[in-house]
């Protein structure tokens, strides 16, 4: 039977930030337990629990890589946000359904790759944490609503966005 823990919204930011691709709050916590317990991640090794947690560290979170899409060069969040509105702009009268099904949820993560920006102002409001371009200008207007492209973009599941995109005809360019 599984049971509820509620965290304060900075426990839950820090864990967030250990989270990785498809990583649920259990699967990071499950994690830290096994490195507290001197179980190595991958389950082969023992640990020296006396060093700083082993994984994701923070060289691998903090990847700077650029990408040049359009003549342009984006971080990660921002490459995202230019591909979807390329994609807008290239399908007139798209809809919200069509989007979702030419950049599925999962490409992304617990988000998805983007929400209607009424959802997404809701949770800024809520949280006070901006994991959406909310800006005029970057907000995504389709045939039957506007949406939020996520900012949560990390190691863990751009590469999947880029072959999504790669898969609908897009050219993006991996640089430093």
């Amino acid at each position: 039977m599984s049971k509820v823990i509620r965290v304060s919204p900075e426990v839950y930011a820090r864990l967030e930030r250990l989270a990785v691709g498809f990583d649920t709050p259990d699967s990071v916590i499950r994690r830290l337990l096994d490195f507290y317990d001197g179980k190595d991640p991958s389950g082969s090794a023992e640990v020296d629990s006396t060093q700083p947690y082993p994984y994701p560290s923070p060289e691998r979170r903090r990847d700077t890589t650029k990408y040049t899409f359009d003549g342009e060069t984006y971080g990660k969040g921002k490459l995202v946000l230019a591909v979807i509105q390329a994609h807008v702009a290239n399908n007139t009268n798209i809809l919200m359904s069509d989007l979702e099904a030419d950049f599925p949820r999962q490409l992304q993560g617990s988000l998805g790759v983007f929400s209607s920006y009424d959802d997404a102002k809701d949770l800024y409001e809520r949280t006070g944490h901006k994991r959406h371009y909310l800006g005029s200008d970057e907000v995504t207007h389709l045939s039957d609503t506007t949406v939020a492209v996520t900012r949560e973009w990390g190691i863990g599941n751009i590469d999947r966005f880029i072959e999504n995109a790669v898969s609908l005809g897009y050219q993006i360019d991996r640089g430093v």
